[in-house]
């Protein structure tokens, strides 16, 4: 789950953490704030996830990074 610290945040967060917890048979996941990594940390996250919620924006362009698997 990608979070932002100041604006276009997600308000229901909580929700979303009991959906997510609740979906994944192993409960892995993580809230992340990509603007605190360096892009190549922000590629090689995305990359390796299997799921990305976010709100629109600029971060949506690291999408482009998700594998095909």
């Amino acid at each position: 789950i990608v979070q932002r610290s100041r604006n276009r945040i997600i308000s229901n967060i909580q929700d979303i953490v009991k959906i997510v917890k609740s979906s994944c048979a192993d409960g892995s996941f993580q809230i992340v704030y990509l603007e605190s990594l360096k892009a190549v940390e922000q590629v090689s996250l995305i990359h390796k996830s299997d799921i990305v919620i976010l709100v629109h924006g600029g971060a949506m362009a690291n999408l482009m990074f998700l594998s095909t698997h």
